[in-house]
């Protein structure tokens, strides 16, 4: 077998962003009320286009705690820092963590500032849970 041999260009790179991210769309529209979605985080790791689709609904729902499956706080707050154009995809954010915690503090409070586009808030710290709905 020949390994200098092309191979041609798959079907689906050839089609435009916008009807990529209705496909996207589509796929991932039963995840979208999870604060976890796995496919536009699968999506993200094919190549450089699709992670530029799958962008808007990785960041779209956001749940910051200090340890499992969601983003860590710290690790939200340098991605955030480093990428301030993620800022405004942020639409629902709940934090879950211990405000005791003098770096979890500082790191929840950036978030908290930044995320200026959120509109569903919830905090879950020491067990008490304060929710604001349509926080500008």
């Amino acid at each position: 077998m020949d390994t200098n041999q092309e191979f041609p260009e798959a079907f689906i790179m050839k089609m435009p962003n916008e009807v990529l991210d209705m496909i996207v769309r589509a796929v991932i529209a039963s995840y979208m009320n999870s604060y976890v979605c796995w496919p536009a985080a699968q999506l993200s790791r094919v190549c450089r286009r699709f992670y530029q689709i799958a962008q808007p609904y990785l960041y779209a729902n956001l749940c910051m705690q200090n340890s499992g499956p969601f983003w860590r706080v710290t690790q939200l707050n340098r991605s955030l820092r480093q990428n301030p154009s993620l800022l405004p995809l942020c639409r629902h954010l709940i934090v879950r963590c211990d405000i005791s915690d003098i770096v979890s503090r500082r790191s929840v409070s950036n978030c908290v500032t930044w995320l200026t586009s959120v509109q569903n808030f919830e905090l879950d710290c020491l067990h008490k849970e304060v929710s604001w709905d349509a926080l500008l």
